[in-house]
């Protein structure tokens, strides 16, 4: 340690660190984790609210139900998450707004193989 007083002289080196804590966004009294695109829909939580009852239901059964004219458009859907343990929310909105934003998300790159897999073997037009 002498070798630095000696070239520092008789200024004596301070290390500060300052932390900042971001206050935590709330979403329906929930934290919320993060902004929602489509793809993630599969891996989150949905719930639909149908006659005042809220009903948990994955993506594939949202969409399915929402084509065959059983769950209606307009019904409110919240998204939401577990994250260490704790709820944390992610989006709401409406059944069809849900179920666009997942069609319209892209495919991931096996899911883009087998559909150009199936073209090739089904003879159907690209």
């Amino acid at each position: 340690m002498s070798w630095l007083k000696r070239k520092l002289g008789s200024v004596t080196p301070e290390i500060s660190i300052s932390v900042k804590d971001d206050p935590l966004e709330i979403g329906r009294g929930m934290p919320v984790y993060e902004e929602l695109t489509g793809e993630k829909l599969e891996r989150r939580d949905i719930f639909v609210t149908c006659d005042g009852e809220q009903r948990k239901v994955k993506i594939d059964v949202l969409r399915s139900h929402f084509h065959a004219g059983i769950l209606s458009a307009d019904l409110p859907v919240v998204v939401t998450t577990d994250y260490g343990g704790e709820i944390r929310y992610c989006w709401e909105g409406t059944v069809s707004e849900v179920v666009a934003g997942w069609e319209a998300a892209p495919l991931q790159s096996y899911e883009l193989q087998d559909v150009k897999r199936m073209i090739r073997e089904f003879d159907l037009p690209e």
